[in-house]
Formats: structure tokens, C-alpha cells, sequence
């Protein structure tokens, strides 16, 4: 492998939005070079490449590239690569998938902060409580009758599952608390897959002399 054409990934394991992009470009089999990011001490190479100094950055200087939202990671990767048996990315012009996402970001992820740092209380934390939980069990009826979040698995999985992550790593027994068993089923489909698992991995804070840290995703895994 000729790593001087290889794109590079400024990553941080924990963030959702990152394992996000580790996630679809590890399906799409994209090989890239692991920058592993401290976010309370930014690299000043990381913050001259995204000025915003957010992860994931992928950057692609061959092909003149930078991309600085996960979202945007997602689609490219499985543009680029759309694994055997899942639904390209016209579902995210779908209204379904658009309301999906855009009360994921609305709805769920602050209430989730709100519940994961303990910045409510009372009233608030109550409020907080019904909002995840109306996102989840509208969720979880969709999920009783398919397997994913359309028909098959697609990008719009990927851009949910990390978020509601952080909840279960809050608080394991929500789901089953709370009696969102096919969110349960579903989420720990995506968890327990071995493309989690090589993703989900410790890496040394990133030094510009570091010798590079390579991200082989030519494997035979696959969701179907």
C-alpha cells in the first residue's frame, strides 16, 4: 500500500460525529491515515486545515479535498463505495428521512447533552426525558417493522445510531427501561458488528512526527 496517496482522517474515538465517518468510510472499505485529535489541545496543523476546529476532518490532498462535516464524510464514503445490499443516498431525500435527522439534531442529541452532562433538573430534566422519548418511541415503530431505518441499511443509520449511543453509555438500561426494545434491537446491531468494533479502538494523541497510524478497510464484512 502506497500511503503517500492516502487521505487523511483527524478523528477523536468518543465523538459521535466522528465514529459516524470512521463507520462509513470502514463499510465504503476507504483506506486513510488516523489522526487521532486531543479536543482540548488542537493541533495548530489540524486548526489551519478546519479553522473551526471540530472532527471528523477528512482530507484528500490528491484529489484537492476537504471535508469538515460528518454528515457530508457519510455520503461521500458511500458514494464513493455503496456496500453490497444497502439503499444509496437518495433516502436522505426521502421527507421520512429528513424528519429523522432534523429531529435528531432539533430534538434528541440536546436532549441527550442535557441528560449525559446533568445540566437539567426537575422540571427540565423531566422535559428533557419526554423529548428523547418521544424521538424513541416514534423511532421504535418504525423499527418494529423493518430492520433499519428503511428498508435496508443505508446512510441515514449512520447519522443516528452514535447519538443515541451516547444515551445507552449514560445509561445502559434506557431502552429497556423505557421498553424501546426494537431502538434496542437495532442499535445493537450496529454496536455489536464487528466494523464497530476495528473503528471503536484507542489511538495515540496525533504528533506531526508520528509515524503514520494507516486505517486498512479492505475486509469482508458486511450489515446484510
Amino acid at each position: 500500500m502506497d500511503i503517500s496517496t492516502l487521505p487523511v482522517l483527524y478523528s477523536f474515538k468518543r465523538c459521535p460525529y466522528a465514529i459516524r465517518a470512521r463507520t462509513a468510510l470502514a463499510f465504503a472499505n476507504i483506506d486513510y491515515i488516523h489522526r487521532e485529535i486531543n479536543l482540548r489541545d488542537k493541533h495548530p496543523i489540524f486548526l489551519e486545515t478546519s479553522p473551526k476546529g471540530t472532527v471528523p476532518v477528512f482530507v484528500d490532498t490528491h484529489n484537492d479535498m476537504i471535508i469538515d462535516e460528518s454528515f457530508d464524510i457519510v455520503v461521500y464514503a458511500l458514494q464513493t463505495n455503496l456496500p453490497k445490499g444497502w439503499m444509496n443516498n437518495e433516502v436522505l431525500d426521502l421527507k421520512s428521512s429528513q424528519v429523522i435527522f432534523e429531529k435528531l439534531n432539533k430534538e434528541a442529541i440536546p436532549a441527550i447533552r442535557s441528560i449525559k452532562y446533568d445540566v437539567t433538573h426537575g422540571a427540565d430534566r423531566d422535559t428533557a426525558t419526554d423529548q428523547i422519548n418521544q424521538y424513541l418511541l416514534d423511532l421504535d415503530a418504525l423499527l418494529s417493522k423493518h430492520r433499519f431505518l428503511v428498508d435496508q441499511p443505508s446512510a441515514l443509520d449512520l447519522l443516528v445510531f452514535p447519538n443515541l449511543r451516547q444515551l445507552t453509555i449514560h445509561d445502559p438500561q434506557w431502552l429497556k427501561k423505557y421498553g424501546f426494545a426494537s431502538v434496542e434491537r437495532w442499535l445493537d446491531c450496529w454496536i455489536s458488528h464487528p466494523i464497530f468494533k476495528k473503528v471503536f479502538v484507542t489511538h495515540p494523541q496525533w504528533e506531526e512526527n508520528q509515524r503514520p497510524i494507516v486505517t486498512d478497510n479492505q475486509h469482508g464484512y458486511s450489515m446484510i
